[in-house]
């Protein structure tokens, strides 16, 4: 099956994305859903795939930029897990239920 023509609307969909944790998801889904359409995996030199990606690296901006320049993104599977290893939140849900109790409580004092 031939991978679909890559066009400069479908790059307009792809969001920014500078480091604001709440807006991750988003960036993450769009993009991930836009690669998984236009990435030619069979042809994993094809200048689409250079086009598509080096259009979601622009998309990355600010401090975001910043703090995944250190890590290897050829793809975007590396981009990804560099923004999620950055910007992921790692708490648990039992500490996510302690900081609530926490917050609660101050509210009462």
């Amino acid at each position: 099956m031939a991978v679909p023509k890559l066009e400069k609307e479908h790059l307009h969909m792809i969001p920014e994305f500078s480091g604001e944790v709440e807006l991750l998801p988003e960036f993450i889904s769009t993009t991930s859903k836009i690669v998984e359409y236009f990435y030619d995996n069979v042809n994993v030199n094809n200048f689409q795939n250079f086009v598509l990606l080096n259009t979601i690296k622009t998309k990355i901006k600010g401090q975001a930029k910043l703090n995944i320049s250190s890590h290897q993104c050829d793809s975007w599977e590396q981009i990804k897990g560099a923004l999620l290893s950055t910007y992921e939140d790692r708490r648990d849900t039992y500490t996510l239920r302690i900081e609530l109790c926490n917050a609660k409580l101050q509210e009462l004092w």
